[in-house]
Order: C-alpha cells, then structure tokens, then sequence
C-alpha cells in the first residue's frame, strides 16, 4: 500500500518547486524587513543631523550622531510580534544622540529603579 503524504511521493510528482517557492517567499520577507529597518534608520539618522543643525549651526553634529547613531538606533527600534507591534522611540533616539550611549543607558537605569521603587511602595502590604 502507498503512503499518500510520503515525502518522496510529494517530491516524485511536484518536484522541488514547492520548497524552492517556499524558501524565495522568506528570503524575500527577511529582505523587505532589513530594507525597512535600514530605511527607518537612514531616515531618523537625516533628521536628527537637521535637527541639531537648528539648534546648535556651529556644526560637530554630524561626528557626534555618527558616533552614537547604530548603537542608539538598535536601543530604540522595537521589532513587532503578533501581540506586540514594533515602533520606534523618536525621544529616546534623540536623547541617546545627545547624552551619548553610556549616559543615556545610566540615566534609564535610574528611572526603571525609581519607577520599579514606586511600584514596590504602591503596592506594599497588598501581597
């Protein structure tokens, strides 16, 4: 008797298109991710150089944001899942950019310790 889902069946009279077809389908959605990763970054990367370009027109701004600008860019950028989309955080990135990595990892730190301290005294006692 022959096995209808054999895999050697399967490949016998469809061939190997169906896994080729498959596995273009997720080369192609990994690239279209990478493509608008890289975007968002260039883009968010622009704006902040025209940004301090306002506020500060002496100029070192375009050493200071590509100095900082991957590592806060990775620090900020959220990817989605299904219960969870991903985002950017426009302030963060900004702030990093301006305190530069270290202190900006410092400073939110401290404000998960005093939010996570608030929460403890908010809640002390009801457990």
């Amino acid at each position: 008797m022959k096995r209808i889902f054999s895999s050697y069946l399967y490949f016998k009279r469809f061939g190997p298109w169906p896994f080729l077809i498959m596995a273009a389908v997720i080369f192609i959605m990994i690239g279209v991710h990478l493509h608008r990763e890289n975007s968002l970054a260039e883009t968010e990367k622009q704006l902040a150089f025209e940004e301090c370009l306002k506020t500060n027109p002496d100029g070192g701004c375009r050493e200071q944001i590509d100095k900082y600008h991957e590592e806060c860019f990775r620090g900020n950028y959220y990817r989605g899942s299904r219960s969870n989309p991903g985002g950017f955080d426009r302030a963060g990135y900004r702030r990093c950019l301006e305190l530069g990595l270290a202190a900006w990892q410092q400073e939110n730190r401290e404000k998960l310790a005093a939010e996570n301290e608030a929460r403890r005294k908010a809640t002390d006692g009801v457990y």
